[in-house]
Order: C-alpha cells, then structure tokens, then sequence
C-alpha cells in the first residue's frame, strides 16, 4: 500500500515538473517565434530520467554478464 502511494507521489511529481518544462518552452517559443519540439518533448525530465536509467541498466547487466562469464569459467579466463 505504501509503495503504490510513494509511485504515484512520484509520478504526480515528474508529471508536475514535466508541464512546467513544456510551459517554459512555450513561453520561450512565443518571444523568438521558433518552434523547438527537440527541446519541448525530447529533453521532458520524464524522458531525461527514463534515458539514464535505461543507461545504468544496460551497464549493469553487461557487468553482470561479464562477472558472470569470468566467475563460471575460470579454465578459460586463466587460459586467456
């Protein structure tokens, strides 16, 4: 019960800071009058979170492959 309450704090919280990332751009568009879809959608700090934690991730997994490999096989690693 207590994680789904912090999970949706948490998700109130990024939605929060993600409106208010594409209000800023908005804003900054309407003085230049250029259009930056890079900067409104790309760079959400939703999507800026998500990118590194897919990033941490696939190193750790890879870490993990290669300690693995390492710690199973020893007769080849003392070969190499």
């Amino acid at each position: 019960m207590i994680e789904i309450i912090l999970s949706a704090l948490a998700e109130f919280g990024l939605i929060h800071e993600d409106y208010k990332h594409k209000k800023r751009i908005s804003l900054i568009e309407k003085e230049d009058g250029k259009k930056r879809p890079f900067q409104k959608y790309l760079l959400q700090p939703s999507v800026i979170i998500t990118i590194c934690l897919i990033f941490t991730v696939s190193i750790g997994v890879i870490a993990f492959i290669i300690y693995q490999h390492t710690s199973i096989y020893p007769e080849k690693t003392k070969k190499n």
